[in-house]
């Protein structure tokens, strides 16, 4: 009997041993898994998910106004007679800009002395009857030669000095889009927007102030205070018998 004894408060001894071995276990898990959720939430805030309060597009690529010489050059071939209707275009396009945002002197300038100079004289003649065309005084006009002996067809070149809409350069490629773990605006983001703003204003100086409110259309208003004087209902006519019907496309 006393062997049984000894044999009961062994085991139990042993099994007492093994609750707490499993209890400290227990305990230890959960606080390295508390310790670790608290590192990995600190990891993530200092990974910066926030919405970027960076500047804009508009304010990270600015568009300035700049006043320089703004050009268009055409490209005449020995033996030609007169310009294309593309190159009309191009002309009669760059002229309308020219009154538009200058005002000034508009330059032609025509090769000298090369293998195209009697094609850059026809051209330059029918430049002048294109600017005839726009009623651009002969005055605001001035022809001047340039590159004798220029090896090549050099191209005739009209120009003025004018306002230019300028952009930032899109030279920021710092960041792979395609691998990033921040949500913020990329470095270029609205650059090409910018340029293409840029390029497209028909006044440059648009950007600087803004234009006067022509005057407002009175067509309608007078139609309505016509109506009001004759006591008629001012309101647009509406019929009450048009009936929303569904559509019979998919049934």
């Amino acid at each position: 009997m006393s062997v049984d004894m000894k044999i009961k408060s062994e085991t139990c001894s042993t099994s007492g041993t093994r609750g707490n071995r499993g209890r400290f276990l227990k305990s230890t898990a959960i606080i390295l898994l508390t310790g670790f959720a608290l590192t990995a939430c600190k990891t993530i805030n200092e990974m910066d998910y926030t919405s970027s309060p960076a500047l804009s597009g508009t304010q990270q690529y600015p568009i300035s106004v700049e006043r320089g010489e703004v050009t268009l050059s055409l490209d005449v071939a020995p033996g030609m007679h007169r310009l294309s209707s593309s190159q009309r275009s191009q002309v009669s396009a760059f002229v309308s800009q020219y009154r538009r945002s200058a005002g000034g002197q508009l330059q032609i300038r025509a090769p000298s002395g090369t293998m195209n100079e009697m094609a850059a004289l026809n051209a330059v003649a029918d430049i002048r009857n294109v600017l005839g065309e726009l009623s651009i005084p002969s005055g605001a006009v001035r022809f001047a030669p340039y590159g004798n002996g220029t090896v090549g067809d050099p191209p005739v070149i009209i120009s003025y000095m004018g306002f230019r809409a300028v952009a930032s350069d899109c030279s920021n490629w710092s960041e792979h889009l395609s691998v990033t773990t921040r949500n913020r605006l990329s470095p270029n983001f609205a650059c090409a927007y910018q340029h293409n703003i840029a390029a497209m204003v028909a006044d440059p100086r648009d950007f600087e102030r803004a234009r006067p409110l022509g005057p407002a259309p009175t067509e309608r208003r007078g139609v309505v205070r016509d109506k009001y004087i004759r006591g008629e209902v001012t309101a647009a006519d509406t019929n009450d018998n048009d009936q929303g019907t569904v559509s019979e496309i998919g049934q």
